[in-house]
């Protein structure tokens, strides 16, 4: 969190924007914080990961997209998809790779890369 605090805090000095308003307008332009979006991201890439490597540890997969342990990895993950990691991953071996959790995604997790 604070390696992309910083992060937002130099877009925002590059852009000549306060972080208050940097965020605001974030926020009121894309319907997320900033912190909202990075983690949305991330929760897509790891739907792909889990798709495209069906065997690969989930640990792995969470600390290679930058969150800080598995506890948090599916923390953020329910709070977009609904289900856990490992219950998506149990789902997709279930329907097979078919399976999608779209009624519990926001569009823009579907359809972004």
């Amino acid at each position: 969190v604070e390696k992309q605090k910083g992060a937002f805090e130099r877009i925002a000095s590059e852009l000549k924007l306060s972080s208050k308003t940097f965020i605001h307008t974030f926020n009121t332009t894309i319907g997320l914080s900033p912190l909202q979006y990075v983690q949305l991201k991330r929760v897509n890439q790891a739907l792909s990961q889990i798709w495209i490597h069906p065997d690969k540890p989930l640990t792995a997969i969470a600390y290679e997209l930058g969150f800080f342990d598995q506890a948090h990895f599916i923390r953020v993950f329910k709070g977009f998809c609904g289900i856990t990691p490992k219950a998506y991953r149990s789902l997709l071996h279930a329907k097979g790779k078919f399976y999608t959790i779209s009624s519990h995604l926001p569009i823009s997790l579907l359809c972004s890369s």
